[in-house]
């Protein structure tokens, strides 16, 4: 028990005196150190890049990690290709994100965003 009091106290004042983005979860006596930012926020969005069986790729948006929007091919285009690439993916998947916390629902990815991004 003391042990564990010490392992908390440290990282806790780790926490408290260094870097302030570095968050720490403690719960059912496991402590967990990210090195990415807990989103906290009641929306609650992540994404998770998917592989198609083609050798694309896609992604699903989660809200409360319940699935939001599943895309399995490249938005604003024809067709049902996938990105060709996981940093593709993610790269939209990241967009979206940003424009459904903005209000856009559903949110809407254009052929000019895609060139912007490099996905085209």
């Amino acid at each position: 028990m003391k042990v564990i009091f010490v392992i908390v106290l440290l990282i806790t004042s780790m926490v408290c005196c260094g870097n302030k983005n570095v968050p720490v979860t403690i719960s059912n006596n496991s402590i967990i150190i990210s090195n990415t930012r807990l989103d906290n926020n009641k929306d609650s969005l992540t994404y998770k890049i998917l592989t198609n069986t083609n050798k694309t790729y896609g992604y699903d948006i989660l809200k409360h990690g319940k699935v939001l929007i599943h895309q399995a091919s490249i938005p604003g285009v024809s067709g049902n290709k996938g990105f060709d690439s996981k940093n593709n993916a993610q790269k939209v998947a990241v967009l979206v994100i940003k424009k459904i916390r903005k209000g856009e629902m559903p949110p809407t990815v254009t052929k000019e965003e895609l060139k912007k991004l490099g996905v085209l």
